[in-house]
């Protein structure tokens, strides 16, 4: 908005497409408005995009903010920590791994889990099983973060071989399951 705005455009002009616009999926995307629970997914993989993403998420938790996060196999480990760090920024984390490729996935939650300052947090060498753990925790008010994978639709195991995963249904069934609603609710 600011950046077409700053171009000229008149801001009453600018308001009136906003309502048009799409949002880019797994970014900041919530999954289900109707849940009891905010669910969101979002690509942010990195400390950085991590702590932009709670600065962007947190004002808005109505309770707690359970944030799952994941590190990438067969990358430089020395950042891994910061990003644990920068997770406990959330009232509770939970760290997995994300395309684990060739490395094992409990060092890479351990890696995360070095950053952690504080007791909030547990490790899923499971992603699927971290996200279904978020959700079984999660109470109605609460926010759940799923970061790290958007929309991707594969895990990346060992021998590079992809295998289809998707955090935003694995996540929308388990609410559904919980909490009730969805496509095939009555």
């Amino acid at each position: 908005i600011i950046a077409v705005w700053s171009k000229g455009i008149p801001l009453t002009e600018v308001i009136d497409v906003v309502e048009y616009l799409e949002p880019v999926d797994g970014r900041l995307e919530v999954l289900d408005p109707e849940l009891p629970i905010d669910l969101i997914i979002d690509y942010a993989h990195t400390a950085d995009g991590m702590d932009k993403l709670i600065d962007a998420v947190k004002p808005f938790a109505q309770q707690r903010l359970i944030f799952l996060c994941g590190m990438a196999g067969e990358r430089d480990l020395t950042k891994t920590p910061e990003m644990g760090r920068v997770a406990c920024r959330a009232d509770y984390v939970i760290f997995t791994p994300d395309n684990p490729a060739n490395d094992d996935p409990k060092m890479l939650t351990s890696e995360l889990a070095k950053g952690a300052t504080h007791n909030n947090d547990v490790e899923f060498t499971d992603r699927a099983e971290g996200i279904k753990h978020a959700i079984e925790i999660a109470q109605p008010g609460d926010t759940v973060v799923l970061a790290s994978k958007g929309r991707e639709p594969y895990q990346i195991m060992p021998g590079h071989v992809k295998v289809p995963h998707r955090d935003d249904l694995i996540g929308l069934d388990a609410a559904y399951a919980k909490f009730g609603g969805g496509p095939h609710a009555d």
